[in-house]
């Protein structure tokens, strides 16, 4: 092997090292170090191929990590250059359902809702591509907020989500499409009337907020306008 080889070698254990250490943004080092390469993605700007490492960000949970990665973006509309597939969607519905209720920063629930909004925006459409369950869409309408009006962001994009489901078409009164759409129109129901709640369509235990939700550690320097 080169030295020219080994130092390539040597170079990605050390990158790949690195970042996993960043992303676990346990110290306050790490943090500064992912709010700065964040900063860095905000500038380069999301493109199918780097969208792993902006989805990564997310994943950590930090705020200033987070505020970032999107400031001055628009964040309804942070995915809408990416083409959905099943991958996708599966992976949003992942990090959402791996987060209880309260337990993820509003931000990113904004941007992960924007998107489903937008792939079920075409009711038929967004369900030929991925078909969530009852239970998926338990554990997505759970970050509905019966403290907020409908018009606070997370409930208004959320209500839109549920109610493009519930116009799902289907030819008879049973079978899955029929038993999402129902339960979809259920929850959104619910929701909006003053006499029902949530714990009649939703699991209680899902309802459940996080105790243990944080900002996340905060980096060293954190710079303000």
């Amino acid at each position: 092997m080169s030295i020219k080889e080994a130092f390539r070698e040597t170079s990605d254990k050390f990158k790949l090292r690195y970042m996993d250490e960043v992303f676990q943004v346990k110290e306050e080092h790490a943090v500064m170090s992912a709010v700065t390469y964040a900063s860095f993605l905000n500038q380069w700007g999301l493109q199918p191929d780097n969208f792993v490492l902006f989805f990564r960000c997310m994943e950590i949970g930090n705020k200033y990590v987070i505020d970032a990665l999107t400031e001055g973006k628009d964040l309804e509309h942070f995915f809408d250059g990416i083409t959905p597939t099943y991958g996708l969607v599966n992976q949003v519905f992942k990090l959402l359902e791996a987060n209880k209720k309260g337990g993820i920063y509003e931000k990113v629930l904004v941007i992960l809702l924007g998107f489903l909004n937008n792939v079920y925006l075409s009711p038929q459409e967004g369900y030929d591509l991925y078909s969530p369950d009852i239970e998926e869409i338990n554990k997505l309408a759970k970050f509905l907020d019966e403290t907020k009006k409908q018009d606070f962001p997370v409930n208004r994009i959320m209500l839109d989500i549920l109610k493009h489901l519930d116009e799902l078409d289907w030819e008879e009164k049973s079978g899955p499409k029929y038993t999402l759409a129902k339960h979809a129109g259920k929850i959104r129901s619910n929701f909006l009337d003053d006499t029902r709640h949530l714990n009649q369509s939703i699991p209680s235990i899902l309802l459940e907020l996080d105790p243990d939700f944080t900002d996340g550690i905060k980096p060293p320097y954190v710079y303000q306008d």
